[in-house]
């Protein structure tokens, strides 16, 4: 009679990948009451301050374009 171990596949070690929770509405800067036109109105105004081609092509500011960019794309479109 063989052993179980001998029977058994070995145990596959999978690396859970880690979600970092996003509120949008704080992204964006707005209450989770917020109309669509509010939505959009603040969207428009960080993405006027947070353009890479108004800043530089800054990475920092390029990666919080990109953020408020999804954070809109979420929340516009309900």
């Amino acid at each position: 009679m063989q052993s179980l171990s001998a029977v058994r596949p070995p145990e596959r070690r999978v690396s859970l990948i880690q979600f970092k929770m996003v509120n949008y509405y704080e992204t964006l800067k707005v209450s989770p009451k917020a109309s669509r036109k509010e939505i959009k109105s603040a969207y428009r105004r960080l993405a006027r301050q947070l353009h890479p081609d108004k800043n530089n092509g800054s990475e920092k500011t390029a990666i919080a374009f990109a953020e408020i960019a999804e954070a809109y794309e979420i929340l516009g479109n309900p």
